[in-house]
């Protein structure tokens, strides 16, 4: 089941206009056939939304949907309008890239707004652009406004970190823009190039990062303010943090007025589905299912504002398994005793299903980097015990409780020499079938 407007109990007729506007401009769009196919084989024929329930007819949009479509035909504007191509480096379909052409004078007005706020209190002047070859002329585009006050966007190799480093000491950079796996992968090459204390802003977006991995962060990058976005290529933004929200761990987001929220199984976590509001402008997206996981928050900030809190991509930063899911950040918290001995904060989590006396179980393999490669079978040991007790599957049950009622099989813990490095990190593989 779907609500309705999550952070309102009744859809107003505004929002039902603006539903409606949006529709209308999609399905008799004169530069793309897309929606009009979609929704005369799924059987829709009614050509304006008067009403919810109408609106609640409307089939779901998929990432595979807009992934196996031609670009030409995901683009609703005259395609000299398109100022640049959108390439996700995202951690889904990475046989299959999504190839968006955007424009990005087309904004809804509020897109970008706040966004810059911080740069121009901080007075920042050089930002170094921390991002896969596919996404630098695209964060030029976004960050076109700065641009044009003066701020130097600085480029940076992923491949060559060493090199980005030394790039950012000569040039005295003091704000990043990147996604956590890659800041959190650079740090060591930074450090012994250049002083942390001077760098003053550190932009995160692209993918979930933890609390556990703020904290890290603020304690290495002690005069540095961290802003946090929400949201992905096909989408724009999803959410905004205001100053109450920006003391509080990186989940916490504000709903933005151009989108149209849904959650699937909104009475606990579930998958948020987005519609644009803002009629002949991108993103175009009707009932998009988004593959992230939220949950209302019952916080209320001082700003007045409803709120949610992002989990992160379902499958790769949240899963369900066994009726019991298993958070990332969940994870990490249980990890962050033990991070002393580790080499590394990142993980990977193997989770498969098995069958046991011929009941299916959950399994659980947790891939980490020791400080040495003859990491003892004592540490796995404590690990094992200490993760298990302390990652809670639901709000009573932790993985021992699941164990001991045969659910789950023991934890498996592995020390590996070194996991693959990602722009965006994948903590939770999935080997369900």
């Amino acid at each position: 089941m779907l609500t309705q407007k999550p952070f309102n109990k009744k859809v107003d007729k505004k929002t039902l206009e603006k539903l409606n506007g949006v529709y209308s401009y999609l399905v008799e769009n004169k530069y793309s056939d897309f929606y009009k196919k979609k929704y005369k084989t799924a059987g829709i024929n009614f050509r304006k939304i008067n009403t919810v329930e109408q609106f609640n007819k409307l089939p779901f949009l998929t990432r595979d949907e807009i992934l196996n479509a031609c670009p030409d035909n995901f683009l609703f504007i005259p395609k000299e309008k398109a100022d640049h191509v959108g390439i996700s480096s995202g951690t889904t379909n990475k046989d299959t890239p999504m190839v968006l052409l955007i424009d990005s004078r087309g904004y809804p007005k509020n897109m970008l707004a706040k966004r810059f706020k911080q740069y121009y209190e901080l007075n920042i002047k050089k930002v170094m652009l921390l991002y896969s070859s596919l996404n630098i002329m695209r964060r030029f585009q976004i960050n076109y406004d700065l641009i044009k006050r003066g701020v130097l966007m600085v480029p940076a190799d992923l491949n060559n970190l060493t090199a980005s480093a030394k790039i950012a000491k000569r040039l005295q950079i003091d704000a990043i823009e990147t996604t956590s796996s890659i800041l959190y992968y650079f740090i060591p090459y930074l450090k012994s190039e250049y002083d942390l204390e001077k760098i003053r802003l550190i932009n995160l977006g692209g993918e979930f990062t933890s609390e556990e991995k703020y904290k890290y962060f603020q304690k290495v990058f002690k005069n540095a303010y961290f802003v946090f976005n929400a949201g992905g290529l096909e989408t724009g933004k999803i959410g905004e943090r205001c100053k109450h929200l920006n003391k509080m761990a990186p989940r916490y987001f504000h709903p933005v007025s151009h989108l149209y929220y849904e959650v699937i199984n909104p009475d606990k976590e579930g998958e948020l589905v987005l519609t644009s509001l803002a009629k002949e402008k991108w993103p175009f997206i009707m009932r998009y299912r988004t593959g992230n996981s939220i949950k209302y928050s019952d916080y209320k900030c001082p700003c007045k504002k409803p709120s949610f809190e992002l989990f992160g991509k379902i499958g790769h930063d949240v899963i369900k398994i066994q009726g019991a899911f298993i958070y990332s950040a969940h994870v990490s918290q249980a990890l962050s005793p033990y991070y002393k001995f580790l080499e590394s904060h990142d993980f990977r989590l193997h989770v498969y299903e098995v069958i046991k006396k011929g009941k299916i179980r959950g399994r659980l393999v947790l891939q980490l980097v020791g400080k040495n490669s003859s990491s003892s079978e004592d540490l796995k040991s404590i690990i094992k015990k200490g993760v298990s007790n302390n990652l809670f599957l639901s709000a009573n049950s932790s993985l021992s409780n699941l164990v001991e009622k045969k659910i789950f099989m023991p934890l498996v813990v592995e020390f590996v020499d070194v996991l693959p490095f990602n722009p965006k990190q994948t903590s939770i593989i999935s080997h369900l079938i």
